[in-house]
């Protein structure tokens, strides 16, 4: 028995207005040789197709209608503040659209493979079939609500969101703020027997989005903040580079201090509160800097600026003075004597001690962000994967 599993997604693409055009020459580069890579399930690597569209004023249901079919689910009240809430991106961003699409084939002789207890791979390939509605198109019958559940194609189709989000990531090495997906839209079709189960519109679903923290943080800075340029990297060899980097995209530990650093970097690109970006931030920077005993904030002062061009990147400031902040602040937050707001309290018309400590960690955040990205990009442009000092 040969089976296929094919895995869509697309994602809207906000970026700052002005990009649009930097953005699709960007495109043209990253259209590579990407692959879903399933060793680790004894499988091959799959290829990646990529299809890059702009539709701006399509609603997103009918974006959805014509790149993955007409939903059977229900849009329910929730669902449509759930969309709205995802798609309401500012005026000062532009619009499009990326398609990724991959197909996993399970063949006969991989049925039959054993796997030894030190994988741990437990009925991979098994399938189960869930079925409540079926059709006839073509003269034949469709599982037109069936489910089909199976362990490798779970595995294929989370391996090939891990690669988008590896790729957004990267991109944002490369140019900071050059794209961010706030949601994800995922189909999945299964051909098993020559039969055709769950066709896509029935297992579509929503996964949460990729946020650049350069592209939140400039459009709600105003004019208090100048963010310093950045030149464009070439994104072959940051791609490159990244992939090197164990634990970055084969989905195991980092284990070595530009991994740590750079998996830490990864959670500016959620949803997170700005405290824990401040941690995650520092503690990139502590990997990178410090020797992980003693004095490490006087290793940060001393070390950054022999690296990086602080001055750039900090406003002009002193980096002495900003680095000791920055680093109090994380202290203060992680050791309990920051003063805290009620996650609960009102967002409009804060007090304005709170106004204040959101500030405060905005900054500190931010700063922490720019060292840490700018840190990568020389990393990653001299092909390194140490600081030494």
């Amino acid at each position: 028995m040969t089976t296929y599993h094919n895995c869509t997604i697309i994602l809207p693409v906000n970026y700052l207005g002005e990009n649009d055009c930097k953005f699709r020459e960007f495109l043209n580069l990253t259209l590579l040789d990407l692959q879903v890579d399933c060793h680790r399930i004894g499988l091959k690597d799959y290829p990646v197709k990529i299809e890059y569209f702009s539709v701006p004023e399509q609603p997103i249901f009918d974006i959805i209608n014509a790149y993955i079919g007409a939903p059977l689910i229900t849009y329910d009240d929730e669902l449509f503040h759930y969309l709205d809430y995802n798609f309401n991106i500012p005026d000062t961003f532009a619009y499009s659209w990326i398609k990724f699409e991959s197909t996993l084939c399970v063949e006969e002789e991989d049925w039959e493979k054993e796997y030894d207890e030190e994988h741990e791979f437990f009925e991979l390939y098994s399938i189960e079939r869930y079925s409540h509605q079926y059709g006839l198109i073509d003269g034949k019958e469709f599982g037109m609500g069936s489910i089909i559940n199976s362990p490798a194609k779970q595995y294929f189709c989370e391996k090939l969101y891990n690669l988008i989000c590896s790729l957004i990531i990267a991109s944002n090495i490369v140019d900071p703020g050059i794209w961010e997906s706030r949601c994800a839209i995922v189909s999945t079709t299964d051909l098993i027997d020559d039969e055709y189960y769950g066709l896509s519109n029935s297992q579509t679903h929503f996964l949460d989005g990729i946020y650049s923290e350069y592209i939140v943080s400039s459009s709600n800075s105003g004019e208090k903040f100048k963010w310093p340029e950045f030149p464009i990297l070439s994104f072959h060899d940051i791609w490159k580079w990244v992939k090197t980097i164990p634990g970055f995209i084969d989905g195991s530990l980092s284990n070595s201090n530009v991994g740590r650093a750079l998996n830490a970097f990864s959670y500016n690109f959620k949803p997170l509160h700005q405290g824990e970006k401040l941690l995650y931030n520092i503690m990139a920077l502590e990997a990178l800097y410090s020797s992980g005993r003693g004095g490490i904030g006087a290793q940060l002062r001393n070390n950054i600026p022999r690296y990086v061009d602080t001055q750039k990147l900090l406003n002009g400031n002193e980096s002495d003075v900003i680095i000791r902040k920055l680093y109090d602040q994380r202290s203060r937050y992680i050791h309990g004597s920051k003063n805290l707001p009620n996650p609960f309290r009102p967002m409009i018309y804060p007090v304005e001690d709170v106004e204040n400590f959101d500030v405060e960690l905005w900054e500190a955040k931010t700063y922490a962000f720019l060292i840490l990205v700018e840190t990568l990009r020389k990393l990653a442009n001299s092909n390194s994967d140490t600081l030494a000092f």
